[in-house]
This record gives C-alpha cells, sequence and structure tokens, in this order.
C-alpha cells in the first residue's frame, strides 16, 4: 500500500486530515476533497487484498450501494485508482461503530437496542428494495453517528438477490453473524441479513453473542445444531415480547422468519414504547474492565500486533498473516483489550520499532512474532513489547507439527492468544506491583497447574506473600480465590485454617476488586458447584469465557462439569481445546481418562493416564487417583496392590485413597469404609459429599448393595451431577434395576440439564 502521511495530496485531490481505522477490506481516512470542498471518508484497498476477485468486490460495493438512497445507509461518491492504489470516496459519518459502543459500553438499555435495531432495519429495507442483500451485517458495519443517527455501510460482499440465489460458493461474510443457510453456503436472501440483525439485537441486549464458541468457525456451525439461547437467560429484564422478536429473527427455518425489513421496522417501532429506557441489570455486579499500569500512565489496554515475520517455503507465506489476523480476531473478543486491526501496522512490517508503532497508532504495547516453517514442524517465537520504553515484557516460544493451515490459524493462534492473555495481565501490574510480588505470584501459578494448594509452598501461602507486598495486585487476589476454594474441597479445618471461610471471603474479596479478571469468575464458579448451585456456576463460567474466550482452565471446568452431566462429547471437546490452549493443564487427563473408563474405552484410559504420570509423575495424587478408580472398575487386582503399596504410609489427603483401596481389597474392610465415609460427607461442602458418598457406594455394593442405594440416595438428594457415573459405572451393575438407582438417576437428570 502507498505510505501515507497527514497532510499529503492523494490522487491530486484529496488531502488526507487522519487515518480512521480499517473498514471492511480497506483502510479508512477523513480527507478534504479539494475538488468539491467537501470532508469525505477515504478507503483505500489493502495492498494485500490487490487481485481482480479483489477489485471486483470493491466495484460491487460501488455499484450496489449507489443504488440505494436511504438516510440509514452511507452514500458512497466515487471508485478510483491512483498508481497501484484503489480507492474509494464516501460520506464522512462522525461517530463510532456498533461494536466499538458495545465494547465500551456493554449491554444497553432495551430502548437503545430497540431503536438501533429499528433503524438498521429500516436500512435494510431500502437495500433490499433495490434487490441487494448486504450479507455481511455486523456491529463494525453499522455506524452510530454523533447526532444519534444509525447508518449502515461495506456492501463488499453484498450480492444482487439474483446472484445471490444462484451462488453456492461457500460462506462469504463474518462467521459469527452468519445465517444458518450462509454457514451451509446455500442460496441467500434478505431474511439472511435480518437474522444477522437478529444476532445484533441479542448480543446489544444481553451483552454478547449467542452460540459463542471458542473460534468464530465453531460459532457459526454451533447455529445449524441447535436454536438460540433465550436472552432472559442473561438479562432477565429484557421484556417478554422483545424477547419472542428475537426468538423469531435467530430461528433455523427461514420460513419462520420474518420476511420484510420494514415490517420488522414496524414491530420494532411499538416494542419501542413501553422497553425500559434504563440500562439493564446485568447478571451479577462486575468492576470496569481493568486497565493497563506502564509507569504512571493508566487507561484501557490498546495493542497493535504487527503482521508476523515469515521463515519459510514462499508457497506457505499467507500463514504468518493468517495467524496474525487470527491472533486479531481472537484477542479482540477478550474484554479489556482495544485491538487494532491489523490493516493499522502493515505500514511497519519491515520498520518495527515498538516506540515509533506506539507513538504512530497510540497504543500501550505491541505484538511481534515469527513464524518459522521447516518441512512438517512449525516454530512460533511471539513477545509482548511497551510501545513507550520499548522493553519487552513477555514472550513464548511455541513449538508444533504442521497437519495443515488450519492447525497455524486456529489451534496456535489460540494458544497464543492465551498465553498472551497470562502475560499482559501479569505484566499490566509492572511497575505498580513489586517484583517480588509477581514472582511470588508466578510461583504460585505453577503449583495450583500442580494442583499444589495447601502447605508451606502451595499456592495459597505464596499468593498471601505476593498480596502482603501489593494488596491490590488483581492477578494475585484472583488466584488467591481460585487456590483457597480448591483447598476447602477435603472437609475440616487443617493447618490451623478453616478453608470454607478463607474461601468464601478470598472470592468476596476477588469478585469485589478483581471482578474485571476471569480467574475470579472461575473461582466463583468451584464454589457454586461446591454449594451444589450448578446454575449459578454455570452463569460464572459463562462470564469466565465472555471476558477470556481462550481461558484453559474454564473450559477445563466446564468440561469437567459436562462429561458429569453426561453430555460427553461436548466435554470432552472443552477438555481438549483446553490442552490445546494449554498443554500443561494435566488434569484434564484425569477427567478424560474418567470419560473413557465410562465409556469402557480402557485403551484410551490407559493412555491419558500415561500422559497425567508423564505430566505430574506416578506419585501424584491426581495420578494415583485415576488409578485407583479405573482399576476398581475393571476389578484390577494387581494394580490395586500396587496402589496399596505406594499409599502403605499415606497420610492428609492420601489418607482417603489408601483407605479406598484396602476397601475394594476386603469386600467385609469395604463396608466398613463406605459408612466411615458416609459420616465424612456430612463434615464436607457439597460437593465434597457427594464424592464422598460415591467412594461408599463402590465400597458397599458388592458386599451390602442395601448400604450402597442409601449411598446413591444420599449423593441424589443432595447436590450430585454425576449422571455419568450412575448411568455406566460398572461396578453400580448389581443394583443396575432397583427402584434406588432408578430414583436417583430420574433426580440426578433433572440436576444435569445444568441451567
Amino acid at each position: 500500500m502507498i505510505a501515507l502521511e497527514p497532510g499529503a495530496l492523494f490522487a491530486d485531490r484529496y488531502r488526507l486530515i487522519r487515518h480512521l481505522g480499517r473498514g471492511g477490506m480497506g483502510a479508512v481516512w477523513e480527507v478534504d476533497d479539494e475538488q468539491v470542498g467537501e470532508r469525505v471518508a477515504l478507503k483505500l484497498l489493502l495492498v494485500d487484498d490487490v487481485s481482480p476477485d479483489g477489485i471486483d468486490r470493491f466495484r460491487r460495493e460501488v455499484r450496489l450501494a449507489r443504488k440505494v438512497a436511504h438516510p440509514n445507509v452511507v452514500r458512497l461518491h466515487d471508485l478510483g485508482r491512483h498508481e497501484r492504489q484503489w480507492f474509494l470516496s464516501m460520506e464522512l459519518v462522525v461517530g463510532r461503530d456498533l461494536r466499538a459502543v458495545l465494547r465500551d459500553e456493554g449491554p444497553l438499555a432495551p430502548a437503545t437496542a430497540i431503536r438501533i435495531a429499528r433503524e438498521v432495519a429500516l436500512a435494510l429495507g431500502a437495500v433490499h428494495a433495490q434487490g441487494v442483500v448486504h450479507r455481511d451485517l455486523k456491529p463494525a458495519n453499522v455506524i452510530v453517528a454523533s447526532d444519534e443517527r444509525v447508518l449502515l455501510t461495506d456492501f463488499g460482499v453484498a450480492r444482487l438477490a439474483a446472484d445471490a440465489v444462484r451462488s453456492r460458493s461457500g460462506m462469504v461474510g463474518t462467521p459469527v453473524y452468519m445465517a444458518p443457510e450462509q454457514v451451509l453456503g446455500a442460496p441467500v436472501d434478505g431474511r439472511a441479513d435480518l437474522y444477522a440483525l437478529g444476532l445484533m439485537l441479542f448480543e446489544m441486549l444481553t451483552g454478547r453473542v449467542p452460540f459463542v464458541a471458542e473460534t468464530a468457525i465453531a460459532t457459526a456451525l454451533a447455529r445449524l445444531q441447535r436454536d438460540a439461547p433465550d436472552p432472559r437467560t442473561f438479562e432477565p429484564r429484557i421484556p417478554d415480547d422483545v424477547a419472542e422478536l428475537v426468538r423469531q429473527l435467530l430461528t433455523r427455518e427461514t420460513d419462520a422468519r420474518p420476511g420484510d425489513a420494514n415490517v420488522l421496522a414496524e414491530a420494532l417501532e411499538t416494542l419501542a414504547a413501553t422497553a425500559p429506557r434504563d440500562a439493564p441489570r446485568r447478571v451479577s455486579a462486575m468492576p470496569t474492565a481493568p486497565t493497563l499500569r506502564l509507569g504512571a500512565r493508566r487507561h484501557e489496554r490498546t495493542l497493535a500486533v504487527l503482521p508476523f515475520v515469515y521463515r519459510g517455503p514462499s508457497d506457505d507465506a499467507y500463514l504468518a498473516d493468517a495467524l496474525a489476523e487470527e491472533l486479531v480476531d481472537i484477542l479482540s473478543r477478550t474484554q479489556g483489550l482495544r485491538m487494532l486491526a491489523l490493516g493499522a501496522t502493515r505500514p511497519f512490517h519491515e520498520m518495527r520499532d515498538p516506540r515509533v508503532i506506539g507513538a504512530d497508532l497510540d497504543c500501550d504495547a505491541v505484538v511481534d512474532g515469527t513464524l518459522q516453517l521447516a518441512g512438517d514442524r512449525v516454530r512460533i517465537a511471539v513477545r509482548l513489547v511497551d510501545a513507550r520504553s520499548g522493553e519487552q515484557m513477555w514472550n513464548e516460544r511455541i513449538d508444533g507439527t504442521l497437519l495443515d493451515a488450519f492447525e497455524v490459524q486456529d489451534k496456535v493462534a489460540r494458544r497464543v492468544a492465551e498465553a498472551l492473555r497470562v502475560g499482559l495481565t501479569t505484566q499490566s501490574y509492572r511497575g505498580s506491583a513489586p517484583q517480588e510480588a509477581i514472582e511470588a505470584y508466578l510461583r504460585a501459578r505453577a503449583r495450583l497447574q500442580e494442583l499444589q494448594f495447601r502447605g508451606a509452598g502451595g499456592a495459597v501461602t505464596l499468593l498471601e506473600d505476593a498480596l502482603e507486598l501489593a494488596p491490590d495486585f488483581a492477578p494475585a487476589l484472583s488466584a488467591h480465590a481460585l487456590a483457597s476454594v480448591r483447598a476447602w474441597f477435603l472437609p475440616g479445618v487443617e493447618e490451623g485454617r478453616d478453608w470454607e471461610a478463607v474461601a468464601r471471603s478470598s472470592i468476596a474479596r476477588a469478585t469485589e476488586r478483581a471482578g474485571a479478571l476471569a480467574e475470579t469468575h472461575l473461582a466463583a464458579a468451584s464454589l457454586a458447584v461446591q454449594d451444589g448451585d450448578y446454575g449459578a456456576a454455570m452463569v460464572a463460567l459463562r462470564r469466565a469465557l465472555a471476558i477470556a474466550p481462550t481461558f484453559a482452565e474454564a473450559h477445563e471446568y466446564l468440561g469437567r462439569l459436562l462429561l458429569e452431566a453426561d453430555r460427553g462429547e461436548e466435554g470432552a471437546s472443552h477438555l481438549r481445546h483446553a490442552l490445546e490452549l494449554d498443554p500443561s493443564l494435566a488434569r484434564a487427563f484425569a477427567e478424560l481418562a474418567r470419560h473413557h473408563a465410562l465409556e469402557g474405552r480402557w485403551p484410551a484410559f490407559d493412555a491419558a493416564v500415561n500422559e497425567l504420570s508423564t505430566r505430574l509423575g506416578e506419585d501424584a495424587a491426581a495420578t494415583l487417583q485415576a488409578r485407583m478408580r479405573g482399576a476398581a472398575w475393571r476389578r484390577d487386582g494387581e494394580v490395586l496392590d500396587a496402589i496399596a503399596s505406594r499409599l502403605a504410609d499415606a497420610t492428609g489427603d492420601r489418607a482417603m485413597m489408601s483407605r479406598y483401596v484396602r476397601g475394594m481389597q476386603e469386600p467385609k474392610l469395604g463396608v466398613e469404609t463406605a459408612k466411615a465415609f458416609l459420616a465424612l460427607a456430612a463434615e464436607g461442602n457439597r460437593r465434597f459429599a457427594a464424592f464422598a458418598a460415591q467412594l461408599a457406594a463402590e465400597l458397599a455394593v458388592a458386599a451390602d448393595p442395601a448400604l450402597a442405594c442409601e449411598a446413591i440416595a444420599f449423593a441424589a438428594s443432595g447436590s450430585l451431577l454425576d449422571l455419568a457415573w450412575l448411568r455406566r459405572c460398572p461396578l453400580l451393575d448389581v443394583v443396575r434395576e432397583t427402584d434406588a438407582l432408578r430414583a436417583a438417576t430420574a433426580t440426578v437428570a433433572a440436576r444435569a440439564a445444568l441451567g
């Protein structure tokens, strides 16, 4: 692309005023049109997009949009070419795109959301009347002007309706906002635009897009499999008639949607008269997004991702840009980050000085990276650099196998994004938190990964050291909440501490002072689970993943709950995704191993436990527990004997495992141990009580089936979620046809709906 600077004269006609960002497939400038004496917007086609198809797309945008004259549609003026640079001039609208409005303000009052949707519907009515289907309706293509007008722009992927009916060329548009028929590459008409408007209305009312999955493509595919959730699930104060209209717009059946944008606009106008005008109440209060602290300066985090440097065969050079684009897309969905489009950094591809970039683009930090291919091996190096000082704040190297282009764009980008999120969260407090506090926090994170919560070297103690040095260090507050609630899983007051009191106090503190961090909401979800409130747990997990879609631990925890709820493939998918994001997340292998065992896939079980052993060691509690339950379920006495030997002198947390193994080896002792476990269940939190009752049932079932049924009934009447265990644990075959097991299964099945 031609190098441009404010004040320059472009094409002997346009005096450049300022760069406005990226719109659709081009960089946009505010310019003075010196021929007509009017200030307009100028869109420049990026050099990487110059191709016959790209030029045809630009021409089509002008030809179609010129046919539409409406106050809610941005007017297009002219298409031209200067040297190698194609450009488009259009009406200059002062304001923000709807994407920025939602990012900065969150959910909108119903009256405001309905007003915006109505004006977009009026624009679509004018567009459709000219035989045009927009095909790429999304918040970034809707401008909320400073005079409160709402304008539709960017017809870069629109087609004449007649052409659209014949088009079966695959997905065209932005996946997150596509109608199901677009995802399938099927013929589309104006109802696809109305579906996208329904998605936008849902987002304006709730602050989130329905069908959220780990990638944009997965989000698009999800709507082929199920209907959209009721928006009142996330915002109860949405009026019933508004929620019903959203439901109609988002039906998978094309013929069941409203078919006329002008009729829809009239319906929205009627709804606006009674819609609440105050700001909607969020599901739970959450402080504003965290700020980036670089020296004394505090403001919203603004990041610029440079195009990645590529080293490898020329045929695969496009992968570097694809990775950078995917990284921008993923990070832009993380709350608290303002991401600059990759187009803004392309002029700096050769000159990569972060201080120059920071001054020119007004960003806080620059993400710089390289992608190197050698055969089927890929190496990615990423670093985060302070845009004012040039200091490297964080770096990571990722090695792997290149299976195909999508692995680089999708899996690797998500892993880089999650590592960057964690590194950025930590480094954003450098300068306000002592280095000793940051180091203690990082050591504590390692203990959390190793499931070491208690004791002198445990995560809780290390985090308390960090907080003593920096009481307002939000990442440590959040991590302490997570570590303490996990330390409370086992019952009793140990090491002179009441872990329940510690956990509740820590989570309340983190919610108040670090509520913008995803880790805080994972801690809240863990507390809700230990209280047996799975509905609240799911709300907290959704909040965590809305803040940070790449948060590996939240995916792992959600996967665990879904597996227990007997939603096997869905749960396993979240666990596998967690491991893609963070291969060191060892406990995901424990959950996958348990899933394979309940499905009778014993080779897969053994492989998962061996991975767990490789990461944590054979003597780790998680490894021993996985092997112990697997050996008990398939009645492998040899493995049980080996575990019993390892646990011969067990104390503390491992004593319970030792008693279970000995009870499995001796049925009469198993009955006595089962009774002891049921007594112990009464002392712990509801989650532990259900777990202890499950162990009691397994221990008693061979020698005392009635006691096993009593234990199952106790667990089901409390907070047992483990429907998969009730349905498939081989030890329960002895009582499979009893009324007690049937009743317990029905009770737990209702709970396992999860809300």
